[in-house]
């Protein structure tokens, strides 16, 4: 079809279909590259706030163990559960929870789940037992776990071991002697849903 095709024109549409090719090229490549840049910046946002997510469920759990400890002292549970719910009715809060060291929930913020067995091969428990024994030092990294409840929401957990204390070994209320090092374990849940939402937006 272009055997009698000038020289000059056969060269102006192999620079045409070059200077193609290389546009195709080169907005492939910017593509990728914007792909990656974007996969990378979700990541590090990703990273940064689910990182925030964990200083605020750590700080959360420190106060509560902190506000409850009076209460606990005094054998005062109504206040205990008091506590609980009104840092529970807070948004992002899953469930606040505080289980004995045989794993009996105390006190919830569901109020359902009170005196029954916590399942210790759940996934946000297995780094708190060992052999059915809880561990006496936690820690700081196995404190938390990440998992999916059956509705689908990722939860962050925190767990913190209630510890003994001479003030607490010598109350009259209280049964536990020196000796006993832990006793019990607050577990306090937080929704990722948000992290997620932002992300996903």
């Amino acid at each position: 079809m272009h055997k009698n095709e000038p020289p000059a024109g056969r060269r102006r549409r192999l620079g045409h279909r070059l200077a193609f090719r290389l546009a195709a090229a080169l907005c492939l490549g910017a593509a990728a590259i914007l792909v990656a840049a974007g996969a990378l910046n979700i990541s590090l946002q990703r990273e940064q706030m689910t990182e925030l997510v964990r200083a605020s469920a750590d700080r959360g759990a420190d106060v509560i163990l902190r506000s409850t400890r009076a209460a606990m002292l005094d054998n005062r549970p109504a206040e205990v559960q008091r506590i609980l719910d009104a840092v529970g009715a807070q948004k992002d809060i899953d469930r606040i929870r505080i289980f004995d060291k045989q794993g009996r929930i105390q006190k919830s913020t569901r109020r359902d789940e009170a005196g029954t067995l916590v399942d210790k091969d759940a996934e946000q428990c297995y780094g708190c037992h060992r052999a059915d024994r809880p561990l006496e030092r936690l820690p700081g990294t196995d404190r938390m776990r990440t998992f999916t409840t059956a509705d689908g929401q990722r939860v962050l957990s925190v767990i913190v071991p209630i510890r003994n204390a001479p003030d607490c070994s010598t109350a009259a209320c209280h049964a536990h002697g020196p000796a006993q090092q832990v006793l019990g374990v607050l577990d306090f849940h937080m929704s990722l849903a948000t992290v997620d939402a932002r992300l996903a937006a």
